[in-house]
């Protein structure tokens, strides 16, 4: 990924996206005790960066 950052704004744009995703799910899941609300949108931010994860992986096989 990071070898393709500069070469294409899509990737780095989805990159950006999938770290501070990955970031508020560490946040989120580091506050005891989680409520249905908190685990609720947990999984909705890993859904989210399930589906940006797939998008980097589609562009990367342009690449190879």
């Amino acid at each position: 990924v990071q070898k393709h950052l500069g070469d294409n704004p899509e990737l780095k744009r989805l990159w950006e996206e999938h770290l501070a995703l990955e970031q508020q799910v560490q946040e989120l899941e580091s506050r005891p005790p989680q409520s249905p609300e908190i685990h609720f949108e947990i999984e909705k931010i890993k859904k989210q960066k399930l589906r940006g994860k797939d998008l980097l992986a589609t562009i990367l096989t342009r690449y190879r």
